[in-house]
């Protein structure tokens, strides 16, 4: 646990640290989330190149 999360855990009632602890547990969902469209895109934009390229489009 890192030195900010032992200060809220030492200042905050167990309900708000709870909240706490879900808030963080919902941010590591929306970046795992973030990661994987980002990477989907790349890759898309990966592909529509290899076509363009393949299709004789840029030379």
């Amino acid at each position: 646990m890192s030195a900010s999360m032992e200060t809220l855990k030492a200042r905050l009632s167990e309900q708000d640290y709870k909240l706490v602890e879900e808030l963080s547990d919902l941010h590591d969902v929306l970046i795992s989330i973030l990661s994987a469209s980002d990477y989907i895109s790349g890759y898309k934009a990966g592909a529509l190149t290899l076509m363009e390229i393949i299709g004789g489009k840029i030379i």
